[in-house]
């Protein structure tokens, strides 16, 4: 959440791509920093932003 919602606005820009986007940049943060990226929460967070009216 912290790199595709806050650093890069990515989720709030197009949330379609940051749940596309989210397991690549998941594995990036576990391999690199050793930080559960909590991709599941992330994913549902998608999917709340998915469901708003446009």
């Amino acid at each position: 959440e912290d790199v595709l919602a806050r650093r890069s606005r990515l989720l709030f820009l197009d949330a379609a791509l940051a749940r596309t986007l989210a397991p690549a940049v998941a594995e990036l943060l576990l391999q690199e920093n050793g930080v559960d990226p909590q991709l599941e929460g992330f994913l549902a967070l998608c999917g709340q932003y998915l469901s708003l009216p446009a």
